[in-house]
């Protein structure tokens, strides 16, 4: 199920995301899964490096890219609804999100990089994500 708003004010995002509970990872010294933002931003180099190196084409990053987002748009979606009870200001916040990726997503495929990409017709929607 995805909850995507009508509208919300900025207003009203900067209260949730002031009153958004925090988790206890996020006071660790390295709070991305046990890595700092250096390691983090190195090991995302490496594999974008790694996926050129096997299949030196742009639309290997493209496809990359749309699975990313897709991940990205399952994450928020289940936290929206796992919240939707317990805090219905936040599910509505991490839902706007949703909103949000599903649009750079749907305009990430409507950019054709080669004339081989296979991704760019917008009714051949690899995406994993539920809509």
């Amino acid at each position: 199920m995805t909850l995507i708003p009508d509208g919300i004010s900025t207003t009203a995002l900067s209260t949730l995301m002031e009153n958004a509970p925090t988790d206890d990872i996020n006071k660790q010294e390295y709070p991305f899964a046990g890595h700092s933002q250096a390691e983090l931003i190195t090991a995302a180099e490496n594999a974008s490096a790694k996926l050129l190196q096997e299949i030196p084409h742009p639309v290997a990053h493209k496809v990359l890219a749309l699975m990313v987002i897709s991940h990205l748009i399952n994450w928020h979606d289940k936290a929206a609804e796992s919240l939707l009870e317990e805090s219905p200001d936040a599910a509505l916040a991490w839902s706007e999100d949703v909103g949000i990726l599903k649009s750079a997503y749907r305009s990430l495929l409507a950019v054709e990089v080669t004339q081989d990409d296979f991704t760019y017709d917008e009714g051949n929607d690899v995406c994993t994500c539920d809509d």
